[in-house]
């Protein structure tokens, strides 16, 4: 009876079933690039995971997370952008780029909160809950970041811009 090579998957919605790319980590990550650049995100994430997978723990794998939040973003998955920038911080907790991941999750929230419904028209509750949630995220993990006094304005701005006046009076008042 012959054995099965064992190949290693990606478990990824996009390519479940698919072996992982192998190779140096800093040449998948450079792939990776390459990829994201050309707008094949989640090709690209599967490389960033490569080279995590491959150098943990290392300067290499913290480009690799902060680079696939960045993909998530370019390809307009906003929730999944914020939560992978959450996942830098919290990976690496002493980058210099911590700061930089935390603005970037607070402008993720200000493109959910402008995006607009189907029609060009005005929010649909669904997207001023996501955005208030996301805001709401910054300044429960980040109290101290001049950001989270910035979201709690957004908060405030947003809810009361689409009429969700009680909303936006409480994050003011938390706010002052």
């Amino acid at each position: 009876m012959r054995g099965f090579a064992l190949v290693p998957l990606c478990l990824c919605a996009g390519c479940l079933f698919r072996p992982a790319p192998e190779g140096e980590p800093g040449a998948l990550l450079a792939r990776g690039e390459t990829l994201r650049r050309a707008g094949d995100f989640a090709e690209a994430r599967r490389y960033y995971r490569a080279a995590m997978k491959g150098a943990p723990s290392t300067a290499l794998a913290e480009e690799s997370r902060f680079c696939e939040a960045i993909s998530f973003e370019e390809e307009g998955q906003l929730r999944r952008a914020f939560d992978a920038y959450g996942k830098f911080m919290e990976d690496f907790p002493e980058s210099g780029e911590v700061e930089h991941a935390l603005l970037r999750q607070f402008e993720t929230a200000g493109k959910a909160a402008a995006r607009k419904g189907p029609s060009g028209g005005p929010f649909k509750a669904d997207r001023i809950e996501e955005a208030v949630s996301l805001y709401e995220d910054i300044v429960t993990r980040r109290p101290e970041a001049r950001l989270a006094m910035e979201s709690l304005k957004a908060i405030g701005r947003v809810s009361f811009e689409n009429g969700y006046f009680f909303t936006a009076t409480s994050a003011y008042r938390r706010y002052l």
